[in-house]
């Protein structure tokens, strides 16, 4: 009857020994552990956003660039058959970082991108967690 963290809480516990995979709704945020946000969400957003302003150059280009970046990981992925800790940690790391420069490009302005730039930098950890853990999908 209800999505809300005490509804999460209950099923899955505070300490919910797996890896969650979830969409953006902030009644998971209570659940500790790791926590990987689904892409799927988040690719459906971004193609919203540029059908509601396809001839608005700089939010195709900015929605096209996180699409390349869960792209890239993704890849990156299926292209090392054991990747090593160290090897995951580092490509992690750079997705990481190109994920907040995207956040941040528009995260404090008044632009159309901003409420999806907002949610790459508020989920930032948990956007690429499947690069890190082999067990959890994008």
């Amino acid at each position: 009857q209800s999505r809300a963290s005490r509804v999460a809480q209950g099923i899955l516990g505070l300490h919910f020994g797996g890896h969650l995979i979830s969409d953006f709704y902030g009644g998971y945020n209570v659940i500790r552990g790791p926590h990987q946000r689904c892409w799927v969400y988040l690719l459906r957003d971004l193609h919203e956003l540029q059908a509601a302003h396809a001839e608005t150059a700089e939010v195709l280009t900015w929605a096209a660039s996180v699409r390349a970046l869960y792209d890239e990981g993704h890849t990156w992925l299926q292209a090392q058959p054991t990747p090593t800790a160290g090897e995951c940690q580092e490509q992690y790391a750079v997705l990481l970082m190109r994920a907040c420069a995207l956040g941040e490009q528009y995260a404090l302005t008044e632009h159309p991108c901003r409420n999806l730039a907002k949610r790459i930098l508020r989920h930032q950890d948990e956007l690429f967690q499947f690069v890190l853990q082999s067990a959890a999908p994008p």
